[in-house]
């Protein structure tokens, strides 16, 4: 599995954000409980889909980032809403996609969204779902600050998620649902509080960001790569295939080219041989013309006393 670390490169890199930022962000939640934490370096706990759903909660609703663990808690375990789903293909549920149950948080929910991009058997049978640009619609995800309200949509099923101390209802989200209880009035008035900026705040994020978090969190995928460890993998191996054929072609080339040096070398010197031998020979018939004839024909021998 992957570390937190990992995660929060993903993060920064598919988000924009700053790592620096979500290093810090990190460290809030693991001090406050939310984060798995153990050890550092290798001995670090290893990153869970939980891990990784409540760091982009806390990206989506911004804010200080001192903040942030509140923040997490506050949307985090908002719960589903009784008959919220809408229709669709109940294949393509939560509850049969990534075993939830009913009545399950928001956290869970996103986490489960995460668990299910870290299967590989998923990947491959999601891409019939891939749209004409290249991209991934089985999931949305929504957070909606003012009103402490959220959603996620598995193709046609929609989950809305609301605050525990919230009445099931079929008012509209910004419409402040009856409380059951003074005390929960209080605690509802107080989360409101928290999250009135003035300014309406959705954040949205789908399956560009979601798939490869899963697949970071699962250790399928480095951070920021495009491509799966095992893909990966494989082409490396191809990749290193194909160089050692290279070399193979290299190294019989270079013996031929060597073996033709050789013959030629040999043939020179071979020719060099017989033009010297030549030459040689040439040189002897020449020494053997040119020798003076000191023989004494009869009869014609030197003068003397008689």
């Amino acid at each position: 599995m992957a570390l937190i670390s990992d995660i929060v490169k993903e993060l920064a890199l598919s988000t924009g954000t700053a790592e620096k930022s979500i290093t810090v962000i990190a460290r809030w939640l693991r001090e406050d409980g939310l984060l798995s934490q153990k050890g550092h370096g290798r001995g670090a706990a290893q990153a869970t889909p939980l891990d990784a759903a409540r760091l982009l909660i806390a990206l989506m609703i911004g804010g200080k980032i001192k903040n942030a663990p509140q923040a997490v808690r506050d949307f985090g375990q908002l719960l589903e809403e009784p008959h919220s789903r809408g229709g669709g293909d109940q294949e393509m549920s939560l509850e049969n996609l990534c075993g939830l149950t009913d009545g399950h948080t928001f956290e869970d929910g996103l986490a489960a969204v995460i668990g299910f991009w870290g299967n590989e058997d998923a990947m491959r049978a999601m891409r019939k779902y891939i749209n004409l640009r290249g991209e991934l619609g089985v999931f949305f995800a929504s957070l909606h600050s003012n009103h402490i309200f959220g959603s996620i949509q598995s193709l046609l099923v929609t989950y809305d998620y609301r605050h525990p101390t919230v009445h099931s209802s079929t008012a509209e989200p910004d419409q402040r649902p009856e409380p059951s209880s003074n005390d929960s009035l209080a605690a509802w008035d107080e989360v409101v509080a928290r999250y009135q900026y003035g300014i309406e705040s959705q954040r949205t994020v789908s399956d560009t960001l979601l798939r490869p978090l899963g697949a970071v969190v699962a250790d399928l995928r480095e951070p920021g790569s495009m491509q799966l460890r095992g893909e990966r993998i494989a082409k490396t191996r191809d990749e290193i295939t194909i160089i050692h054929e290279k070399r193979k072609r290299i190294a019989k080339a270079s013996a031929v080219i060597k073996e033709k040096l050789e013959r030629r070398k040999r043939k020179k010197a071979a020719n060099t041989i017989q033009k010297e031998n030549a030459a040689l020979e040439s040189e002897v018939e020449t020494e053997a013309g040119w020798r003076p004839d000191t023989r004494v024909p009869d009869g014609k021998g030197g003068g003397g006393d008689g």
